[in-house]
């Protein structure tokens, strides 16, 4: 939203209209008949006057957020800001292109390899708002929050993706309104269990070594806790581990 709003409200429409689909109907009808929506995890850390906006141009929204571990959804960025930074990509911008080179992508991985680096500096991106922010699930609902009612935010359990995907599809569809019973059963396992737009790169796979893991747990268990307390309050019956990250329900 932030990133494209200065080509206006009518470039922006433009991105939603499905012309394979509508191509024998009328625009504005087909339009009508749709749901559309967007992704992205920087929406969740938008700026308030943005959060207003778009409570203003669109009241009815529905929003989606899922909750992964915090520690491991902070390295996952870290990771993804390291490789990035190896290709000239200055901290908190992100690659737009992929070049599918085997020979680059292994210079990559051997230029950005987290072991060549040590705790502080992870320790000192953390602390950076790039990450801090994404990272406090608490103040970026709060701030959502302030603007929609709860019965339009939707907060899902990360790790329920891989192992119930049908389940967390059924309760997004719910959530939106759509009838789609048999939609969703008549999905091959293969199709619901394919990953979409996996990252690329051997070093997103690393784990964290344990002695930063455990800098890592302290610095965000605070946020973890303070997350867990709006899940309380809204009534889940899920919570993220503010301590034991290997083990997490997220």
């Amino acid at each position: 939203w932030d990133w494209n709003r200065t080509k206006g409200l009518g470039w922006y429409t433009k991105q939603f209209i499905d012309d394979v689909s509508c191509k024998n109907r009328d625009k504005k009808m087909c339009k009508n008949d749709m749901l559309y929506g967007e992704i992205t995890p920087c929406y969740a850390a938008l700026n308030e006057k943005d959060i207003i906006e778009i409570r203003t141009l669109f009241p009815d929204a529905k929003l989606v957020f899922i909750a992964r571990d915090i520690v491991e959804r902070t390295w996952s960025a870290l990771l993804m800001e390291l490789r990035n930074s190896v290709k000239g990509i200055d901290a908190g911008n992100f690659a737009t292109l992929s070049v599918h080179d085997d020979a680059l992508e292994r210079f990559y991985d051997e230029e950005a390899d987290p072991d060549k680096y040590d705790d502080d500096y992870f320790m000192e991106r953390i602390r950076h708002s790039t990450h801090s922010r994404r990272s406090n699930y608490a103040a970026c609902l709060k701030m959502w929050l302030k603007h929609f009612p709860k019965e339009q935010l939707l907060i899902l359990n990360f790790r329920e993706i891989s192992e119930n995907p049908r389940i967390i599809l059924a309760q997004v569809c719910d959530f939106l309104g759509l009838e789609t019973d048999k939609y969703i059963s008549s999905l091959r396992n293969d199709v619901v269990g394919t990953r979409i737009n996996p990252a690329r790169g051997s070093i997103s796979h690393r784990n964290i070594r344990p002695s930063l893991r455990r800098k890592m747990e302290l610095y965000l268990r605070d946020m973890t806790r303070e997350f867990n307390d709006i899940l309380y309050d809204l009534a889940y019956t899920w919570k993220l581990e503010d301590g034991q990250v290997g083990v997490s329900r997220c």
